[in-house]
């Protein structure tokens, strides 16, 4: 039964890779939904910076080109959530650029963990802005700080806010065990709306392999994007993001490496996640390690500071 149980693991994991073929395209996460993170990791809190570059290498610098999200968790229900997105759209005559900034509250309606997996479903609502927040300045400080070029885009005319309202479900359950490997499937679902008529909603389907501060993810993703049409560079972003993809991403303790590839438009991207533990959910009592990486993000003119630490007895007296 053992044997029949890791075959059938293995043969639902390998179908998902057989099943695509990794084509590159562009996307972000939904500018004011919760983005996605695996139920069994704690977001007590997470930062998610999300750019073209880390999917094929910044060969197509358009559509959502740069996004980052902070996530806090304000107690065992309630969340918040900041998104900042910068939308830039370089074909002439109708190039531009124009920013979005999202601020939301998530409320937990169902939060239960089983010996095998978890169900969680979040409301939420906000607002969301279009207009100039930085987004060129944050952008360029990107490019200085890799050695890209520098884009001079304008602005385009688009000032409003409107309110938005999701709905963000997990569904999470482990159903076989390879050696130390715990492999599982993850569905997730995300919908929301706003009162410009708005309407974005992404779902997935992905295996997990697991073990102790290690989590390996593949699978599909579809987006949808509706309603969009105050200008043309929302209205090109909408029309690139709404495809299927290939999602894949590791995590290493606190660190997370997500990419996506679409497989009908024509860039793709990558997150990087640094969460505030990187401790699996059933896991609330660690020692604490001995050796520690801060990380330091300076916006809007770009400032990367990384630092090590060691604990050590070196210099304490015993006795």
């Amino acid at each position: 039964m053992q044997i029949v149980r890791k075959r059938r693991a293995l043969t639902a994991f390998f179908l998902v890779i057989a099943a695509v073929s990794l084509r590159p395209a562009p996307a972000g996460e939904i500018a004011g939904a919760p983005p996605a993170l695996l139920p069994t990791i704690d977001r007590d809190f997470s930062y998610n910076f999300s750019n073209d570059f880390f999917g094929r290498g910044g060969s197509v610098d358009d559509y959502r080109t740069q996004q980052f999200i902070i996530s806090a968790k304000l107690s065992d229900k309630w969340s918040a959530f900041l998104d900042h997105s910068i939308l830039t759209l370089t074909e002439n005559p109708t190039s531009g650029r124009v920013d979005q900034l999202s601020a939301s509250i998530g409320y937990s309606l169902v939060d239960k963990v089983f010996e095998s997996g978890s169900d969680q479903l979040i409301i939420g609502g906000g607002l969301r802005s279009a207009g100039d927040f930085s987004g060129e300045r944050m952008q360029n400080g990107f490019h200085r700080l890799i050695g890209s070029d520098i884009d001079s885009l304008p602005y385009v005319d688009t000032s409003d806010t409107a309110v938005t309202a999701w709905i963000d479900g997990d569904h999470y359950r482990e159903f076989a065990e390879i050696g130390p490997w715990s492999v599982a499937y993850w569905l997730r679902a995300t919908t929301l709306g706003t009162s410009s008529g708005e309407w974005d909603s992404s779902i997935s389907a992905l295996a997990v392999v697991s073990r102790s501060w290690i989590d390996i993810w593949l699978g599909l993703r579809h987006d949808w994007r509706s309603g969009y049409d105050a200008d043309i560079v929302q209205i090109e972003t909408a029309a690139a993001e709404q495809d299927s993809a290939v999602v894949f991403g590791v995590r290493f303790g606190a660190f997370i490496f997500e990419t996506v590839q679409q497989l009908h438009n024509h860039a793709s991207y990558g997150q990087i996640v640094l969460v505030s533990s990187g401790v699996r959910a059933e896991n609330k009592y660690v020692e604490a390690p001995r050796i520690g990486l801060d990380f330091g993000f300076v916006l809007p003119d770009v400032e990367l500071k990384l630092a090590g630490k060691m604990r050590s007895n070196l210099l304490i007296n015993e006795n």
